[in-house]
């Protein structure tokens, strides 16, 4: 049987070819997700990471316990917890970086044997900091010594700088501690050996500052250990602090689970609870957690029409296989073979192109889980943050349901055509019987779904922003709705296609020339089998436009609201000093503020322009009784203000250098947001009276009323702790900053700048540091986009969305071109006996040109048509479950040329390429053989 199915191959070669390219394509797409899903969630994790170090400065993978022993007996209490320091690290299932332990006793009286006047009484403890000698810099003396005494019995002790200032201690000075005493009852004495620092600022060992360290006398452990614990810490109340540090690089997403439940039973469930407060790495994972299923679902959902397209694929090759060998089986069968042979013998073949499809799938998933990991834009790559990709048991099991895909969707079709005989053969060739999903209205079904699921979410879009902002997985009808009507629509247009057919036929029916009349009859007759290949060209097709316009859309309207919000390329507010407090009688001062140096950002190099900007969100507009209305104060040099900044005409009502040259004509004109017309009634013309935040008032006549304005949120929706959403309205007022500073003075100000073309923020950013300037704001455009582009969620849609345009298109060429070959081949008969009749090969050519164009032209065209309809209805709704919780902007549907342009170019190229192919068949058509096959 072996023989005969590896002779069977090589006959039909070429649809072998396209059945194992089918099955790598679904094998590789399967395991790719996997792939993806482990390597971007692990560096997603370690983001959340080092987001957290990068603005807190501190290391994230940090336990901290404080436990005070009071006299106990044998230091059982410490031993129990040296116990835990050192389990913790497998229990959590991490890796250690560092442990240290600082001890310390409580605050004893000290006095100077050196009979110093300028020394009080000093208020110092004993204590140790585990393994300080490797970390510390000593800033004068030495260190103590491993034993840690001196000749005469007195404990070495080292202190910080702080410590040496606040009790004015000096090097080689020797204290006696009267309450303290040692083994024998004698007080204990301490000489100040050295003063230490910490060894570099990034040493994340000092999770205790040596400035917070004042008071603290540190000798050596091992003495402080034989002093104070074991049988002597029954006689001392010692305070404990335990600082564990692990790897947070080596953490995977899968180890996720464990760290937190054992975090959890830590610090609530655990005997040393109450030591524990919850560590900021908790907080972390609780947030990498709530993103992660959304993302999964994501991901998963937008997946399932590709793998359903392959899956299509693969059963619409191994169709037209069966079919193509129908007379074989049933020649087979009526000669003695069993149907369990002939199921075996195609059993076998599954099994040999699957096997052969595992072994190329497997590292094309790996290329696609690349090439989804480098996406930055739809169709569009990078090789920043490369994923890091692991084989694991994920991996396999789903590369192990994917070959049993494939072998059950080669074989299954064997189980009826294994039980066809000549007879059968006949009869069923004698019925016309009408497609199942015609009879089953599959058409109707799957419109009535998907419409079902547009109304449903189109009427609770609110409902659907607030799952949105609570971080929860969304409904896959949602995103399965878009694809079910895209099935519905084909459907419906293959059940109207005959008519059509009919109804061009009848119109030149008493015109048609032979070869289109033989064309005409040929898909009135046979047109049901072109079904299969129309319906695969108007998904590709459909799929592929609405992917296009998807990921354009998403991650256009993205970065649109975060430019529009950032509202220039970099915007730095300064830390300004102030003379607020009383005077020296006790009465308030006026208030005044020093202006920091303006001029030196002339001396930027990689700046075009900058202005001042008096950004002020606690402003507000005094009213009767005590309410009053917040607003958003923005104080702009409209000349210098419209040269950094725009805003899309299609925002505003009229174009935004008028809303500028309004607002410069009237000195104390404002502009203020629409909204103060809608809910405060305002016109323009009225009177408004505004404070700052320093309560400086002013007045301004409204000049004109603006929906957008560069950085202006017009409503906000926040989550509240009780999982409810707020709306909050933001007013805006916009004034002249001339007179605004003429009546208030100087106070605090931003300065917005852009940038040169080209120029890079790493300039600004050595700048900042060589002039020393502290900052309490800074906005830079360019990170801000580029977290946009990098969002785990964004970056993973563009990814699969490309990946499934790309697969969508090769089985798009693939599918259609195989089909054609496979057609010909079987008419070859028919043509062969139209040529012995007299029709010439141009006739021929116009005979499949005619049927090219009802079959292959019509679905392009119904493709085309079905995809921007169900862009125009879908894309909207999934614009919504991306969109920020600070969406300002109204959603657009993208529809990038580029992306069309390879559309068509594909579809076209594809067509061209079967044309070619079927014109290169039709020449070789050898008219003899073809009538000698009909005689026999």
């Amino acid at each position: 049987m072996l023989k005969v199915m590896l002779q069977k191959l090589w006959h039909k070669k070429w649809m072998v070819m396209c059945l194992l390219l089918g099955s790598i394509l679904l094998i590789a797409t399967v395991v790719s997700f996997p792939m993806y899903r482990n390597a971007a969630f692990d560096r997603m994790l370690q983001d959340e990471f080092q987001e957290y170090l990068a603005e807190k400065g501190e290391w994230p993978g940090r336990n901290e316990f404080i436990m005070v022993s009071k006299k106990d007996a044998g230091g059982k209490a410490m031993n129990k917890m040296e116990t835990l320091m050192q389990s913790i690290y497998q229990d959590l299932g991490v890796t250690e970086k560092q442990t240290t332990y600082l001890y310390g006793l409580g605050k004893a009286e000290a006095h100077s044997l050196m009979n110093r006047e300028d020394v009080n009484a000093i208020s110092l403890k004993i204590g140790f900091l585990s393994d300080l000698e490797n970390h510390a810099k000593l800033l004068s003396g030495e260190m103590y010594s491993s034993k840690g005494l001196t000749d005469d019995g007195c404990y070495e002790a080292v202190i910080s700088q702080a410590c040496m200032v606040s009790a004015n201690l000096l090097v080689g000075e020797t204290l006696e501690m009267d309450a303290l005493k040692d083994g024998d009852g004698n007080p204990i004495r301490i000489k100040i050996v050295g003063v230490f620092a910490e060894d570099s600022n990034s040493d994340f060992y000092w999770q205790t500052s040596a400035d917070e360290m004042d008071g603290f006398c540190l000798i050596s452990e091992e003495l402080f250990r034989s002093k104070f614990t074991k049988e002597n810490a029954g006689k001392f109340t010692i305070t404990c602090k335990y600082s564990t540090l692990f790897e947070y690089e080596d953490i995977k997403a899968i180890d996720v689970k464990h760290l937190k439940e054992q975090t959890t039973y830590l610090t609530e469930e655990s005997p040393f609870r109450s030591t524990l407060s919850k560590p900021d790495y908790a907080g972390i994972l609780e947030q990498f957690e709530s993103k992660k299923g959304r993302i999964e679902a994501t991901l998963f959902i937008l997946q399932i029409p590709v793998l359903v397209l392959l899956c299509a694929f693969l059963l619409m090759i191994s169709g037209q296989m069966y079919d193509m060998e129908r007379n074989e089986i049933s020649v087979i069968k009526s000669r003695g073979s069993s149907g369990g042979q002939i199921f075996r013998l195609y059993l076998y073949q599954s099994i040999f192109l699957t096997l052969f499809g595992a072994l190329a799938g497997l590292p094309l998933g790996s290329l696609f889980c690349r090439l989804l990991g480098a996406a930055r834009n739809f169709l569009e790559f990078s090789i920043r943050g490369e994923l890091h990709i692991s084989y694991t048991r994920d991996v396999l099991l789903y590369l192990l349901v994917s070959i049993v895909a494939s072998i059950l969707i080669m074989t299954l079709p064997a189980i009826k055509h294994s039980k066809l005989s000549i007879v059968k053969l006949k009869q069923q060739k004698a019925l016309k019987k009408r497609s199942w999903w015609e009879k089953c209205f599959l058409d109707v079904i799957c419109l009535g779904v998907s419409l079902y699921g547009f109304y449903s979410f189109r009427g609770n879009e609110e409902a659907l922003e607030i799952n949105v902002l609570r971080g929860e997985a969304l409904d896959p009808l949602l995103y399965i709705s878009s694809s079910l009507f895209i099935v519905g629509m084909g459907l419906l247009f293959l059940r109207l296609r005959p008519l059509l057919v009919r109804f061009i036929y009848f119109l030149g029916k008493r015109y048609w020339q032979p070869a289109s009349y033989a064309s005409f009859t040929e898909n009135i007759k046979n047109g049901r089998k072109q079904q299969s290949i129309m319906l695969f060209m108007i998904l590709t097709i459909s799929l592929g436009m609405f992917h296009a316009i998807v990921a354009r859309t998403i991650l256009q309207n993205a970065t649109d609201n975060s430019e529009y919000i950032c509202g220039t390329d970099l915007m730095v507010k300064e830390i300004w000093t102030n003379n607020g407090g009383l005077s020296a009688d006790g009465s308030p001062t006026e208030l005044q503020y020093s202006e920091p140096d303006y001029v030196k950002y002339a001396r930027l190099d990689c700046v075009s322009a900058y202005t001042r900007v008096m950004y002020d969100e606690k402003a507000y507009i005094p009213s009767t009784g005590n309410k009053r209305q917040n607003i958003i104060l923005m104080g702009i040099h409209t000349k210098e203000f419209g040269e950094i900044t725009n805003v899309s005409r299609d925002l505003l009502e009229k174009p935004y250098n008028t809303y500028l040259n309004e607002l410069a004509a009237v000195p104390n004109g404002v502009l203020v947001s629409r909204n103060f017309e809608g809910q405060l009634g305002y016109k323009v013309g009225d009177i408004i009276t505004y404070n700052n935040n320093d309560k400086f008032s002013a007045t301004g006549k409204i000049v004109d009323f603006v929906d957008y304005w560069p950085g202006y949120i017009s409503n906000e929706k926040q989550l509240l702790p009780d999982g409810s959403v707020e709306n909050k309205d933001n007013f805006l007022v916009v004034a002249n900053y001339g007179p605004l500073k003429q009546s208030w003075g100087a106070v605090p100000y931003e300065v917005w700048m852009t940038l040169k073309e080209g120029a890079s923020t790493d300039n600004f950013y050595d700048w900042v540091s060589a002039e020393n300037i502290k900052v309490t704001k800074y906005v830079d455009k360019g990170a801000t986009l580029t977290g946009v582009v990098e969002d785990p969620l964004l970056q993973g849609t563009n990814g699969v969305l490309t990946m499934g345009f790309i697969v969508t298109m090769i089985l798009c060429i693939m599918g259609y071109l195989i089909y054609w070959i496979m057609s010909i081949r079987s008419r070859e008969m028919l043509f062969g006996v139209l040529r012995a009749c007299g029709m010439h090969k141009g006739e021929v050519f116009h005979m499949l040109i005619n049927e090219q164009i009802f079959s292959g032209v019509l679905s392009i065209l119904a493709g085309l048509g079905i995809g921007k309809l169900t862009s125009e209805l879908f894309v909207p709704m999934l614009q919504t479950a991306y969109a920020a919780a600070n969406q300002v902007l109204p959603m657009q549907l993208i529809t990038n040329t580029q992306d069309m342009v390879r559309l068509y170019g594909v579809v076209i190229l594809g067509m061209l390429v079967c044309l070619l192919v079927l014109i290169l068949l039709v020449f070789k058509l050898n008219v003899t053989k073809a009538l000698k096959l009909g005689e026999e």
